[in-house]
């Protein structure tokens, strides 16, 4: 019975820590898309192209936040992103990159080549595999 209780008692709290991790990408998500104003106005191709950045962003962040150093809202990506390239200065070069590609996507309204999409999720997957075997 007492196993049955515990089991009960870590599915709980595993089920709120799911959530709570849950909302907090949903916030930082929120977030990032307030940098690109009211992109819903902009065509669809463009839109697509903004949610899949901020997508692989935010999946970063959660990363460096939770590794490097944590993620306060106060932060703008470039700022943030900075501060952790100083910590891990191995991926200093492709974290320059991300941000890079960010703002391109951000300040303009040409859309990334493909080339440039997949490269910017290659540097992610770098960062985040340079990230977990420092730390």
């Amino acid at each position: 019975m007492k196993e049955v209780i515990y089991f009960i008692f870590i599915s709980i709290i595993e089920a709120f820590t799911k959530r709570k991790e849950k909302i907090k990408e949903e916030r930082i998500a929120k977030h990032f898309y307030s940098f690109f104003g009211e992109y819903k106005k902009l065509p669809s191709e463009k839109q697509k192209e903004i949610e899949t950045i901020i997508k692989e962003f935010v999946r970063l962040v959660q990363v460096t936040s939770r590794f490097v150093l944590p993620y306060t809202f106060y932060y703008g990506p470039k700022e943030y992103m900075e501060m952790v390239s100083k910590k891990v200065e191995s991926a200093r070069d492709e974290i320059s990159q991300v941000v890079d590609v960010f703002n391109e996507s951000r300040y303009s309204l040409h859309l990334l080549s493909e080339e440039k999409k997949k490269n910017f999720r290659k540097l992610i997957d770098l960062i985040v595999d340079k990230i977990t075997k420092i730390f």
